[in-house]
């Protein structure tokens, strides 16, 4: 993309900011994509984005909860996304092996190449990440009630034991998308959205009812299995494929992406969204990435190729 078709990239970046470390990788970045030709204009919020057109970019700033704010505001509209991973797991980003430098984005959203993504829909929202019920809910209520991540990764310690102490065993009817109904007391239900080629589903990991001592263990490999979309088989914890899945029960809180709310009965299905994301390649097969950083080097799992 150069010449006539450089556009205009709108930034939206929430509160609170990046780290220290991704501030000077977002500056950068800022300076490559005006030394490219681009337009950058700042938003504060979501507020200003009906000044979207057809041809700009949204950069995102921030995690999964911010890309999930900014998804579902810029439902229907047909722009392009670009994510500049400033949070704290950036499961989407890890998902789908997305740029994470400033050069590497840069260069991304210069060419121009994109792809859509599948979104899971409840209701009037979308996610695109995962949505959760029990335990990694209860995590990011409790979480919000304390006033959001100021301390890193810290401030998750107090929210992770409380949740745990307090471990829900939800009774919960299932329906799935063949007519199949069960019954289960679950801690966990954690649903992400994936797809072969333009055939869109659900990958549901089913923690069941499990002794406390045996919870935390099956919740971390949920949390590994998600961003690498693995099935993963372990006592008490089943993976299974839906195009559609129904829950009623006790279900008093749902986590979106990063976002929680509340509901009796909850239909969750999935579907290809119509959102273009800078740096998915349509044309190759997925590759994920397991990222662990350490100053400016990569450790890790990287580019898995699921054949």
């Amino acid at each position: 993309m150069t010449g006539e078709d450089m556009g205009r990239v709108l930034k939206i970046e929430m509160s609170p900011g990046p780290a220290r470390r991704k501030q000077r990788e977002l500056w950068r970045l800022h300076g490559l994509l005006l030394r490219g030709g681009f337009d950058v204009l700042e938003l504060d919020s979501t507020a200003g984005i009906d000044l979207v057109r057809e041809k700009d970019i949204v950069l995102v700033v921030g995690g999964d909860g911010t890309l999930s704010q900014v998804a579902n505001d810029l439902k229907g509209e047909g722009a392009r996304l670009a994510v500049f991973p400033a949070g704290l797991f950036n499961t989407f980003c890890r998902t789908y092996a997305l740029p994470s430098t400033a050069d590497e984005l840069c260069a991304a959203i210069a060419r121009g190449e994109r792809g859509a993504v599948p979104v899971g829909t409840m209701g009037d929202s979308i996610f695109i990440s995962n949505a959760s019920i029990g335990y990694k809910a209860r995590v990011a209520e409790h979480l919000r009630r304390k006033g959001g991540r100021r301390w890193g990764f810290l401030s998750y310690l107090g929210p992770l034991l409380r949740a745990w102490i307090d471990l829900p065993r939800e009774h919960l009817c299932l329906r799935f998308d063949d007519g199949s109904k069960e019954v289960t007391y679950s801690p966990l239900v954690c649903v992400t959205p994936d797809s072969e080629g333009e055939d869109p589903f659900l990958r549901i990991y089913i923690v069941e009812n499990v002794s406390k001592l045996a919870f935390p263990f099956l919740a971390l490999a949920v949390f590994i299995a998600v961003p690498l979309r693995r099935e993963i088989s372990l006592p008490g914890l089943r993976c299974r494929r839906e195009r559609r899945l129904e829950i009623e029960g006790e279900v008093d809180a749902v986590n979106l992406d990063g976002e929680v709310g509340y509901t009796e009965n909850i239909s969750i299905e999935a579907s290809m969204g119509d959102m273009q994301v800078i740096g998915i390649d349509p044309s190759a097969l997925p590759r994920h990435r397991l990222l662990l950083r350490y100053g400016s080097k990569q450790r890790g799992l990287q580019d898995l190729t699921v054949e």
